[in-house]
């Protein structure tokens, strides 16, 4: 079987108007004061993670404590919609994924932000695959076990997501369609919960960011059957 699945890259994005903000006050004036952080995701993700390392970083080089602020639910939404609204002072800074400025506006009618007039993007912070797990417990080795096995099972099975819309949810839809499997999706507001509740025996299997997960897999506590990304 032949299958191509959707990469996750993080973005830090900023309000509109803040490099036009941070140069009117000069270089040497920004930040003055704490700065927060919003991740429109739960703690203890792949998006969370990484944010909470580029915070230290900017605290450390701008001397200025940057907060991270966790505004989880409805794919990226709740988060980005609070960040749109705020004053473009550059003191309120989104730190997101790709689901919540590339594929929501594909998913919903109407958006509470446009994400190409809202925000002004300020870096591209890394990109990486989710990896396909299932709980320990479940016998099967290997991709091909997994479609067998699930295949055996329709409708007996559950996987979660970060998200309705968000990478995990697209990776494993597009693995359903190709193999043609029936496995029920319950989407979390976060990968944290989602894999808790992957190790706790609640669903059979999730695809998850890499940078959270990694660790866990190779502790034992959680088995890697794929890679979504276009490389092993």
């Amino acid at each position: 079987m032949t299958a191509s699945f959707l990469r996750t890259g993080l973005f830090l994005a900023g309000l509109a108007g803040l490099l036009a903000t941070a140069t009117a006050q000069g270089a040497e004036a920004y930040p003055d004061k704490p700065v927060t952080l919003v991740v429109p995701t739960a703690a203890a993700g792949g998006t969370d993670t990484i944010a909470r390392l580029i915070a230290d970083a900017l605290g450390k080089s701008l001397k200025q404590p940057f907060v991270v602020d966790n505004r989880p639910g409805a794919n990226g939404i709740l988060g980005t919609e609070q960040v749109a609204r705020a004053a473009p002072d550059g003191y309120r800074l989104l730190f997101t994924y790709a689901a919540a400025m590339v594929v929501n506006p594909s998913l919903y009618r109407k958006l509470p932000y446009d994400p190409v007039k809202d925000f002004a993007p300020v870096a591209q912070i890394g990109r990486g695959g989710n990896l396909l797990l299932v709980r320990n417990d479940l016998p099967v080795k290997t991709l091909a076990d997994f479609v067998a096995y699930a295949k055996a099972r329709p409708d007996k099975l559950s996987y979660c997501s970060w998200g309705n819309g968000s990478g995990g949810h697209l990776a494993m839809e597009s693995l359903k369609k190709q193999a043609g499997l029936v496995i029920e999706h319950v989407p979390y507001k976060g990968s944290g919960p989602c894999v808790q509740d992957l190790m706790g025996g609640q669903v059979e299997a999730a695809f998850a960011d890499m940078s959270s997960t990694v660790e866990l897999v190779r502790a034992g506590r959680l088995r890697a059957l794929a890679n979504s990304g276009p490389s092993r």
